[in-house]
């Protein structure tokens, strides 16, 4: 998600040491204004949800996860945010912002709008990162036709069929180069 830089107010807050929850009432308590992003190692790659602020009340948030291309948005994000606050190797980066820019943020990205409740707030006492949730968003992977399996495999000339007789290039062909010349390069 893309968002005005703002200005800093903390970079690079070590998430193993920090106690998430007195954050979050911290800045309900200044009235911060802003938003709270946060970077975490998932299984699969990088993490990072996003709380935004507007005096100190959370009104939005998102989550994305970078390996799948997947963003998630309100209602959606906020239980992946209360996860990943209890992972071991993250950080924690605040960002303030005017009143205005938060009221333009949230006008052009509705879908991002979440009020927690008090009982939403409780999520925050998770003590370990599951990796359940992105569990939840994998796509299941695509079995791989017979006869691509065999050319990729070399093995289709062993069945006695000339490589002219294989059917076109599918998704899963073209899936299985790019694979293998990100593992190559």
């Amino acid at each position: 998600m893309i968002l005005p830089p703002g200005q800093s107010v903390k970079t690079g807050i070590d998430l193993a040491g920090l106690d998430f929850s007195g954050l979050l009432k911290e800045l309900a308590r200044k009235a911060f204004t802003g938003y709270l992003a946060l970077m975490v190692k998932g299984v699969g790659g990088l993490e990072e949800g996003t709380l935004i602020y507007d005096s100190g009340k959370i009104i939005a948030c998102t989550y994305e996860y970078l390996r799948y291309d997947k963003l998630l948005f309100g209602s959606d994000a906020f239980p992946r945010i209360a996860n990943a606050a209890a992972a071991t190797k993250g950080v924690v980066d605040l960002f303030q912002l005017s009143a205005d820019q938060v009221k333009l943020i949230t006008a052009f990205n509705d879908m991002m709008a979440f009020l927690p409740k008090d009982s939403d707030m409780s999520a925050f006492q998770v003590t370990a990162f599951s990796p359940f949730y992105e569990e939840q968003i994998k796509e299941p992977e695509k079995p791989e036709a017979r006869e691509q399996l065999l050319k990729r495999l070399k093995l289709w000339e062993a069945e006695g069929k000339a490589e002219e007789a294989l059917p076109q290039d599918t998704d899963a062909e073209q899936d299985n180069q790019t694979i293998d010349n990100l593992l190559k390069g």
